[in-house]
């Protein structure tokens, strides 16, 4: 199945007209033919720096040729084919017009020969500046500025999309780490780091008893350790199968970077039994890894005795296999990246961190118009440029924006208040009743008895404030625990939980994820009730406490069933609108969960929501969405008096244009066959858009961010495709992201004006945030219930709880 395009482009004319500035710049190149060839090389080199030098050595002449890498060149001028140690066929002339796709990969090649020339840096996908990094010696972190850069063939041509970019490189090493893990090993036998009792603070583990462990005892001693001894080596017993065990727990799986090369790697495995003495052939004689680092890098290796890390590199043979190489890296010589969870949760590293990276509108826009001037300004790139008849015009691209209308927010009673400019309405949630309030009847709370004292005074405060907001609760049953265990809190859930509670509040005393999770899966699966768990903390803070008490009554309200606000939407016909989001553990992403939420009520202020838990190995979801579609279906027609809905739009989220066509052949005939299911006569129009949030697209107004409602759908949007950006919150810290939205498939026919104003109300009906969020909440709550999923219940949930909003 094809993608749907436009032969006419249809543009919206609604809302406000506005001029926005972006961060694309007009590129124009003078040529409309090139030739495309294969590299073959004899015999195999696989060694992706060997195989780029000796192309480069053949093509030393040729100085309107480029490389991509692998096994593809691209010339203006037609080159005979010829053979050497390199064989260059032709495969094929290309046309700017009609294969756009393949001048994309040579317009990105040349830009990248560019940014090369900019003594730039090129780590994954990117290029930055390591020569100028912000650096933190508090907290072992660099601050690398980058770029990303990609043309783009556009409605109107060929862009520039330019933005800045930046990487967090830790200066600590794997080398560092095996001190660590070493140091807090030793310390669980020698008897530093035990304690007794419970720490409360950052960073505090919960160790009772002697030998609390690694990650028990008393305080931040991992941290404290990382903090002072990262400079002072120490001899490690490598043979110590306990400290292998927690070496290979700790660094398997990551990502770290090779300082000598800037290059990334994820860590499939630990050799024990190899050394940096380990000897391999390099250029027809034998060499250590000592002395190859010492030769090539200049790199001397000061513990002869660490083990080496064992990483998979991907290389593509003559034929474009992908071929599966097994390297070695020194553990001296590679740092830790990306932020491990304690680092996350320190707000003073996290807040250093975000006041470099979130940048304003107005910085961001002087930093690229830099970059673009001194990049106008070098000599070698005008060279580039000049060889391959290139322009760029140094100015970003003005474009015709429009902002939407304010959306008017329904309460009960048929009670509207405006969103206002900034698509926030807490301040009017003290005066309206919620859209569909619940009655608590029956409902209980599990409380330590350390805590009960805060506990009873929140539950005062709940009763006196739900009245105003029209829920109702009754007197609560209270369950008192001794002690916080994980069994106390799923014993009295058993033992007190029938189908006639409408809910089961659980304080905890600590944060603790694997009692969380015990506990999501007993409601989930055996007590299907709405369930709250609340951190005594959260009740201890007398300023915060009313606000907090507010966000409860409405998240259980949610939880129950009932819904807090609606908006009106175009069109007068039933439409059913369904998101879809999938999330996944872990870098490897093998095992993973996939949401799907449609609305059951023609207002979209119900819902109904599913799991389906996957692998990547397996992908096997050919049925799943048939069954889940049929479920949203029979629910939308017992709330509609049988009436079925006669459109069907699908917001596919966590999808990227390589995907496009997967959901298209797999995804739209499930949802087909669900609708014959319900009756064959039954034959919606069905309309599929494609969700993109991680685009690099800005536009802004003047220097500032744009209003909330600012949509665009001309000049940077795909050329045939029905799309537009959208910005639907108010962004006060760095700069909005604008999401990209597709719609690859159109029974509807929903005028683009429509569409766009459904699509930004939708943005309204998040029911955890008084205002908008980035996108429709059908794909909020699937991404949501998929990441509850994948992080705690790694399976479909008891289906009393379909038509609830339980992971509130």
């Amino acid at each position: 199945m094809s993608i749907y395009t436009q032969e006419t482009p249809k543009f919206g004319k609604s809302g406000r007209k506005i001029v926005v500035s972006s961060n694309y710049y007009p590129v124009k190149f003078d040529f409309n033919e090139a030739y495309q060839y294969q590299i073959i090389i004899t015999p195999t080199i696989m060694a992706f720096k060997a195989k780029r030098q000796i192309v480069f050595m053949a093509l030393k002449e040729k100085e309107t040729c480029l490389y991509d890498g692998n096994n593809i060149v691209f010339s203006r001028e037609d080159i005979e084919d010829f053979e050497k140690t390199v064989r260059i066929e032709k495969v094929k002339e290309i046309n700017q017009k009609e294969d756009w796709k393949s001048f994309e990969q040579l317009y990105n090649i040349i830009f990248g020969r560019i940014m090369y020339n900019m003594e730039l840096q090129h780590i994954g996908r990117n290029y930055y500046d390591p020569k100028n990094p912000i650096i933190n010696r508090q907290y072992h972190f660099e601050l690398w500025k980058g770029y990303f850069h990609s043309i783009t063939q556009t409605k109107e041509g060929a862009f520039l999309n330019l933005d800045l970019i930046h990487k967090v490189v830790r200066t600590d090493t794997v080398f560092d780490q095996f001190q660590m893990i070493s140091q807090l090993l030793e310390n669980r036998y020698s008897g530093r780091g035990r304690g007794r009792g419970r720490g409360r603070g950052r960073g505090r583990g919960r160790g009772r008893g002697r030998g609390g462990g690694m990650g028990g005892g008393r305080g931040n001693e991992r941290d404290r350790f990382q903090d002072e001894q990262l400079d002072k080596p120490r001899d490690i017993d490598y043979n110590n199968t306990q400290l292998q065990e927690e070496i290979k727990k700790e660094i398997i799986g990551k990502v770290v970077l090779a300082r000598y090369s800037n290059k990334t790697y994820t860590i499939h495995d630990i050799d024990f039994g190899k050394n940096p003495s380990y000897t391999f052939k390099y250029k027809e004689k034998d060499m250590t890894l000592i002395e190859y680092y010492n030769e090539i890098y200049h790199k001397k290796i000061i513990d002869e005795q660490q083990p080496l890390l064992v990483v998979k590199i991907t290389r593509s043979n003559q034929e474009g296999d992908k071929v599966i190489i097994t390297a070695y890296l020194i553990p001296e010589l590679c740092s830790m990246t990306n932020l491990t969870d304690k680092m996350r949760e320190n707000f003073d590293l996290m807040s250093e961190i975000s006041r470099h990276i979130q940048v304003p509108p107005r910085k961001r826009c002087q930093a690229l118009d830099t970059f673009i001037n001194e990049l106008m300004g070098n000599e070698k790139v005008q060279e580039e440029m000049k060889k391959w008849k290139m322009t760029i015009v140094p100015k970003r691209k003005e474009i015709q924006a429009r902002i939407l209308p304010n959306v008017n927010i329904r309460f009960k009673n048929d009670q509207y208040v405006p969103s206002g400019e900034k698509a926030n309405w807490t301040g009017q949630m003290r005066n309206v009743q919620l859209r569909v309030p619940i009655h608590f009847k029956k409902w209980l709370i599990i409380v330590p008895r350390r805590n009960e004292r805060e506990t009873m005074e929140f539950l005062d405060l709940l009763m006196r404030s739900s009245g105003h907001l029209g829920v109702k609760f009754e007197k609560p049953r209270i369950i008192c625990i001794n002690k916080d265990f994980t069994e106390n809190y799923l014993y009295a859930l058993k033992e007190n939980v029938d189908s006639d509670v409408d809910l089961a509040m659980c304080i905890f005393s600590f944060p603790n994820q694997e009692k969380y999770n015990a506990i999501k899966q007993l409601i989930s699966f055996e007590c299907p009730i709405p369930n709250q768990i609340i951190l005594s903390r959260n009740l201890r803070n007398p300023r915060k406490l009313r606000t907090i008490t507010q966000k409860i009554i409405m998240q259980v309200n949610c939880k129950a069933g009932g819904s807090l606000w609606s908006v009106d939407l175009p069109l007068s016909q039933n439409i059913m609108f369904i998101g879809i989001d999938e999330s996944y553990q872990g870098r490897k992403r093998k095992k993973g969960m996939m949401g799907f939420v449609a609305t059951t009520h023609p207002n979209a202020q119900s819902f109904y929501t599913n799991l389906y838990h996957h692998s990547n190995s397996e992908m096997d979801i050919k049925t799943v969405i048939t069954r889940f579609t049929k479920g949203a279906l029979d629910k939308y027609f017992k709330n509609n008096n049988n009436n079925p809905p006669s459109r069907i739009i699908v917001y596919r989220d966590g999808v990227s244009d390589s995907q496009i066509l997967t959901v298209l052949d797999d995804e739209l005939p499930q949802i087909k066959k669900a609708c014959k299911l319900c009756s064959e006569e039954y034959n919606p129009h069905i309309s599929i858009i494609i969700v993109q949030k991680r685009v690099k697209t800005r536009y802004f107004i003047g220097d500032q961010n744009p209003k909330p409602g600012t949509v665009i759908d001309n000049t940077i949007t795909k050329p045939g495709r029905f799309d537009f950006f959208l910005v639907p919150q108010n962004v006060h810290q760095g700069t909005a992201t604008p999401v990209h939205y597709q719609c690859v498939y159109d029974e509807c026919k929903i005028p683009p004006d429509i569409l766009h104003q459904i699509t930004y109300k939708l943005c309204h009906l998040y029911y955890n945030w008084s205002g908008t969020v980035r996108v429709p909440a059908v794909c909020q709550y699937a991404q949501k219930v998929s990441f509850l999923g994948s992080s705690s219940l790694q399976q479909e949930v008891h289906k009393n709880l379909h038509d609830k909003l339980y992971y509130l």
